[in-house]
């Protein structure tokens, strides 16, 4: 079996067949050109499928498996390497699933179906995308009746996974249609190494490209072939001043998807202006294989910590509702994930949901991206280096601003465009004195920290409060059943016994 009709975004089946028959003879060429000869018996890969590719998981294995045989066979003596079916997602199905391979120690994954392209921290990935067929000239004409003045336009190509095999088609096609300067974004089909970004002038959503010289990415025209997805979703936000179209080959129809941008961005800036008024924010990891996960992780608690307010790190696997609605004291959750998991619509949540890059510019006090710089920051490794900067300036800030004075336990208020009403912060760091890095005090001890016993007679007094304790004593509803203090204590008393149809006073005993 080699071809199936796979799901979109919205679970609704695409009728077009994604094709794998050349993959098995791609795929094994890579595998063996990754490993040295002689020791590539030893060797464990771990094939990952998404939930809709996991009917022709077993078919797949056995025909790369078949091929990896032949292949080495005419190479000289040596054991194909062992290739285990990864049947589950940790997280979302888009990225290469390293916890997943590391129940097996695989030294390999190769990931079939969608994917978000994101750089891994662990294992080399070689990606598998599968081929959907596509009319490219149905595609060119659709697009160059769109441009009126294609002759004057920068068009920027972008594929959905499953069409980018005929990238270069569309483009020829697309070029003689209409005129236009045409520019692929590609995508690297090759064993992605670890934290590797390669060297190109220009990337987005995984997809790299090079402008020519003189040429800015706000004058193109940004063509994305594929249907409705997170990944155009991604590209929408993250270039906000451009215009984008979208083709779907299934349908051989063109939108203008960014005239969704603006409306987005204000759903986005109302989940900032939230952000802002928390005083307990919830750090959800929802990737353990996304190069620069942890380090975001540590410098999002750092900048946190620094402003004085409470974090939690909450690991629950894939988020929902049910997940997330156990922590009630937690006004906002910053989602660690790819840069397409971190769109999670949150109406049904809770709480609120908003990415590192939103909760960077509430702390910091940064101007919002798509109005200051038209630059909307889905990528870890860039919102990396801006979490990192806001972290040690408010560190610094407030190693310089806390002198030691006994100020009020709230922080300064602040107008809240959320609510409309002055919002006044809660201080959760430590208070009694200078502030360490952290967020800390210097006087106080950390956590798991060995503390000298005081001597006979005198108190010590531990100032750290919890957010947890805090909202189960004084904003939590129910509290368990009211003790009347002032009812008089009287003797228990046989009550009624008997069965539901036959209640009687006394004991069992008495009424027999």
């Amino acid at each position: 079996m080699a071809a199936i009709a796979g799901t979109g975004s919205d679970n609704e089946t695409i009728h077009t067949a994604i094709n794998f028959d050349d993959e098995p003879t791609r795929v094994a060429s890579a595998i063996i050109a990754a490993f040295d000869h002689g020791s590539i018996s030893s060797k464990k890969i771990a094939l990952q499928f998404p939930d809709e590719l996991l009917a022709i998981s077993a078919d797949v294995c056995r025909r790369l498996l078949g091929e990896l045989t032949s292949r080495l066979a005419g190479l000289g003596p040596a054991a194909p390497p062992s290739l285990y079916i990864l049947a589950d997602t940790t997280f979302g199905s888009c990225c290469a699933d390293e916890v997943a391979a590391a129940h097996v120690a695989a030294d390999m994954l190769v990931h079939y179906g969608r994917s978000c392209l994101s750089r891994t921290s662990r294992l080399p990935v070689l990606y598998v995308f599968g081929r959907s067929p596509i009319d490219a000239v149905a595609c060119a004409n659709a697009v160059s009746a769109a441009l009126q003045d294609g002759g004057g336009r920068h068009v920027l190509l972008m594929f959905d996974v499953q069409y980018h095999h005929a990238r270069e088609a569309v483009a020829a096609e697309l070029t003689a249609a209409s005129g236009a300067r045409v520019v692929v974004a590609t995508i690297d089909d090759g064993v992605n190494r670890p934290g590797g970004a390669g060297e190109v002038a220009s990337s987005s959503s995984g997809r790299a490209f090079r402008l020519p010289e003189g040429a800015r990415l706000n004058e193109f025209t940004i063509l994305y072939v594929g249907p409705q997805s997170l990944t155009l979703t991604n590209i929408v936000m993250t270039h906000s001043r451009n215009e984008v179209y979208s083709y779907d080959p299934t349908t051989k129809e063109l939108a203008l998807a960014s005239s969704s941008a603006n409306r987005l961005l204000m759903r986005r800036y109302a989940l900032v202006q939230k952000a802002r008024d928390a005083d307990v924010i919830g750090i959800v990891v929802g990737t353990l294989g996304v190069v620069s996960y942890l380090p975001t992780i540590e410098h999002i608690k750092r900048l946190i910590l620094a402003k004085g307010k409470k974090p939690y790190v909450i690991s629950v696997g894939k988020p929902n509702p049910a997940k997330l609605g156990n922590f009630l004291e937690i006004d906002v959750f910053v989602l660690v994930a790819c840069s397409e998991n971190s769109f999670l619509d949150s109406k049904e949540f809770l709480r609120p949901i908003v990415t590192p890059y939103e909760l960077q510019v509430a702390l910091a006090d940064a101007d919002w991206g798509p109005s200051a710089s038209g630059e909307y920051i889905t990528d870890l490794v860039a919102v990396l280096d801006r979490v990192r900067a806001s972290a040690d300036a408010a560190v610094a800030a407030e190693e310089a601003g806390d002198s030691g004075d006994d100020d009020d336990a709230d922080g300064e208020a602040h107008f809240s465009l959320a609510t409309g009403k002055l919002k006044h912060h809660a201080r959760y760091a430590w208070r009694s004195g200078g502030a360490a890095a952290g967020g800390a005090s210097q006087d106080a001890p950390a956590e798991g920290q060995l503390v000298v016993r005081p001597a006979a007679g005198e108190v010590s007094t531990f100032v750290v409060s919890s957010a947890a304790a805090d909202f189960l004593n004084h904003r939590r509803t129910y509290r368990g059943l009211d003790i009347e203090a002032e009812a008089d204590v009287a003797l228990a008393v046989d009550g009624r016994a008997g069965i539901a149809s036959s209640y009687g006073e006394g004991t069992p005993s008495e009424k027999a």
